[in-house]
This record gives structure tokens, sequence and C-alpha cells, in this order.
């Protein structure tokens, strides 16, 4: 519950040790070498910078070091839209944390891994790594962690049709948020909610589920670090509904605000899922080729096609239904194509 004035206070002063321990030599073993590319990623250093100090990190001679910083860069990979680095630093990541016997590092790797299984179609893949993430974390205590994995694993529940699944997924996150005490995790089990009752078609329970979002989010300090992912999920989130209710004036309104929101965090797969939102809208509007390149931004700025995406599955069938198959493929390859500042430009509403 701290005020905006003291988490402002608290990120400056992040912000000065990140600077300081840049500078700083160190013996091949120190825990600094871990730190020091942590501590200037949330100081929002130069991605060069953290680079330098990850690349410094790895000729660590402890062996957990060197596979915490591989998880750590496979995390970066994922914000930058990198899935060659994602998946190379996550799967070396995990084999030295199943030999070091690393719970907590298996877990956070096998996460990472689903997510590549998940777009790469292999949801019974990503499931079950999923499955043995929640088995590892429960074991450990790791309230926070399991609430983050249940998110994932009910999303993947809602793309096969198990909402049953998916409703118990949702019931964990509120038993682990409140044994754990992390009150925005809220958030996320109203976004799920709604995305359940929006898949079954019950529009009056999404609808609500999408207002105790919004008051959440209207309660949320503005410096806390979470707020532009919250903001963007939630408005991203009212605007389907809004699409849905063919009150596409609100939705372009709550669509430009979630994609600022996205491009600020500067988590292209935030980015991303807004954009398959914007597509959403255009689709809805008959703008099927614009939608059809947004799509392929959006895969550019993710950093591969996503199968795990739902929405993105049903614009595409519109689309190719309305183009053709060939007109679709072109236009998404145009898309596709741009450079990343380009991509965003092109989701612009």
């Amino acid at each position: 519950n701290a005020t905006p004035d003291a988490i402002s206070a608290s990120l400056q002063k992040l912000r000065t040790i990140g600077r300081q321990l840049s500078r700083v030599k160190m013996p091949a073993d120190s825990m600094l070498a871990l730190l020091r590319p942590i501590v200037a990623m949330f100081s929002d250093e130069p991605p060069e910078l953290v680079d330098r100090l990850v690349d410094e990190g790895l000729t660590s001679t402890d062996p957990w070091i060197v596979a915490t910083l591989r998880m750590f860069r496979a995390g970066m990979a994922e914000n930058n839209g990198d899935v060659v680095t994602m998946r190379t630093n996550a799967e070396a990541a995990l084999t030295a944390f199943r030999e070091i016997g690393e719970r907590w590092g298996m877990a956070s790797c096998l996460g990472v891994l689903a997510q590549l299984k998940a777009m790469d179609a292999d949801v019974d893949g990503a499931v079950d790594d999923l499955q043995e993430a929640l088995e590892l974390t429960r074991s450990i205590g790791g309230h926070d962690d399991a609430v983050m994995l249940n998110l994932r694993l009910a999303s993947l529940r809602i793309l096969t049709g198990d909402f049953e699944a998916a409703r118990h997924c949702v019931a964990a996150m509120r038993e682990l948020s409140e044994i754990g005490g992390n009150s925005y995790h809220a958030v996320f089990t109203h976004i799920l909610v709604a995305e359940i009752a929006l898949a079954e078609g019950d529009f009056g329970e999404a609808r609500r589920q999408r207002d105790a979002a919004k008051r959440f989010l209207s309660r949320l300090s503005e410096v806390h670090p979470a707020q532009g992912h919250i903001a963007a999920m939630v408005l991203g989130l009212s605007a389907k509904i809004s699409i849905a209710d063919h009150d596409f004036a609100v939705a372009r309104d709550e669509l430009a605000k979630a994609l600022d929101y996205a491009i600020g965090t500067k988590d292209m797969p935030i980015t991303a899922r807004v954009g398959v939102e914007i597509a959403t809208l255009a689709t809805a509007e008959g703008k099927y080729l614009d939608a059809a390149e947004q799509l392929g931004a959006a895969a550019r700025l993710r950093g591969a096609d996503d199968a795990s995406e739902p929405d993105m599955a049903r614009v595409t069938a519109t689309l190719r239904a309305e183009l053709g198959a060939d007109g679709f493929a072109a236009a998404y390859a145009a898309g596709r194509a741009l450079d990343p500042q380009a991509a965003r430009a092109r989701l612009k509403l």
C-alpha cells in the first residue's frame, strides 16, 4: 500500500544503485554478477548495457548464477519478441537447473518453455510443462509464481474449451492470492472469468467482470510497476466486449489507450496481444486488408505466430474467407516484414 511518492522514490533509488553496480568489478563467483544486470534492467538502463552485464556474469564459476542469468536472458528475449534467444537460453537454463536440483529455476524455465510450446500449437506439451512447474512451485511455497502459472494454464484450458478446468485454475489463483497477500493479482481473476464468460456466450457476466477489473484499475497507482501491463490487459478485454456489443467507437478509444500503455511497458508480447484486438476491430469494421497487416505486425512484435491466441485464430479464419488465402497471406506477410518500430506504428489507431 505504498504511496505514489514512495514508489517513485524507491524506483529512483533503484536506478542510482543500478548505475553504481554497473561500474563494480567483482570476483567470478560473486552474487553481484547476477544482481547487476537485473538491477540495470529494472532501472531502465540501455539494453546494450544489460546485455554486456549478462555476458560478464556468464563467466561466473557458480553454475547457479550462470543458469539464472540464462533464464533472465530468456525473459528479456520474451519481452523483446526474440523467440530464438528465448528458447535457446530457457532450454540451457532448464538443463542446468535440473543438474543442480533447483526447483524454483526449473519451474521458471518450464513456464517460459510452455509459452513457446503453446505458440507452436503443442498445447498438450505446454500443459504438461505448466503442471510440472506448478508441482515444483507448490513444493517450495512459491505463491506469486503459482498464481501466474495458473493464469497461463487457465488460458490454455479456455483455448481447449475445458471451462471447468479453467475455473479450477481461477479458484486456485484466488486462494493463492489470499495466502500471499498480493492484491493486484485479483484483477487477473476478473479478466479470466470474463474470458470464460465470453467463450460461453455469457456477455452479462463478461461485462460484470470487466467492470470489476476497471474498478480495480482505477484504484491502482499510476507509478505501480505493473500498472502498464494491467491497464493494457483490462482495456484490451473491455475493447473485446465493446466490439461484441458493436460499440466500435468505444472500442477504438479503449484500444488506443491500451496500445499506449502496452508500448510504454516495452513488452513486445503485451503489445502484440493488443494488436490482435486492434485487428479484431478492423475486421468487425470490414477493413480486412488493414486487419491482416495488423495481425502480421503483431506477430512481428511477438517474434512468432501464436496458435495459443483464440482471437487470432478466429480473425484469421474470417480474413481468409474475405480476402482469399493468397490475399490474406500477402497482407499478413507485409505486416510481418516490418521492423519493430514500424510494426508498432502500423497498430496505431
